[in-house]
């Protein structure tokens, strides 16, 4: 998703000063089964903002059919000059927000 919109992970560290995009929150709904062998497609789009947080949709389908519905969300994650071994949470850049939102 990230590298779609142009911006590549090894470069998101560097140029934006981060430690990561933690996980803080995950669910899936699994709708119908799949086997190791399809082939499915997952899109995935930004369904919701906060100031320093992002909600993640992912769905996994095979052909048409919606298989799992997941959601994720982040956190933006600067360095802390407090806690140099921990992070804090800070504002999504806005044109992180804007390629992540297609605009």
């Amino acid at each position: 998703m990230f590298i779609e919109v142009g911006l590549p992970w090894n470069e998101i560290w560097i140029n934006y000063n981060i430690v990561g995009l933690p996980l803080v929150d995950v669910s899936a709904k699994f709708i119908k089964s799949l086997r190791m062998e399809d082939e499915i497609v997952i899109e995935s789009q930004v369904v919701e903002w906060g100031d320093k947080v992002w909600i993640l949709r992912h769905d996994v389908k095979l052909g048409d059919a919606i298989h799992v519905e997941g959601t994720e969300k982040r956190v933006w994650g600067a360095r802390d000059a407090d806690a140099p071994q921990g992070f804090r949470a800070e504002p999504v850049p806005a044109e992180v927000r804007a390629l992540l939102s297609g605009e």
